[in-house]
């Protein structure tokens, strides 16, 4: 993500575009580094891990699935 983030700027001139799509990446990536630490804390072993992982199928379905087809974007290849 850091050099993705280099080649953005190199490329458009900023790091980070605020479209729909770039925005539901990085929180998928911040979603499952969160689920790294929680695999570590007692409380969320078991159960409650396994229901974070249904989430964030979830919120990956949606990512990929959802945005795509549901809302508008700007991609270039559209």
């Amino acid at each position: 993500m850091i050099f993705g983030s280099i080649w953005a700027y190199v490329a458009w001139g900023y790091y980070f575009s605020w479209n729909i799509k770039g925005v539901w990446s990085a929180l998928v990536w911040i979603f499952y580094a969160g689920m790294c630490h929680a695999k570590f804390i007692r409380r969320w072993q078991g159960s409650g891990y396994a229901l974070l992982s249904i989430a964030g199928f979830g919120v990956v379905l949606f990512t990929y699935l959802g945005i795509g087809l549901l809302m508008s974007s700007n991609h270039p290849l559209e």
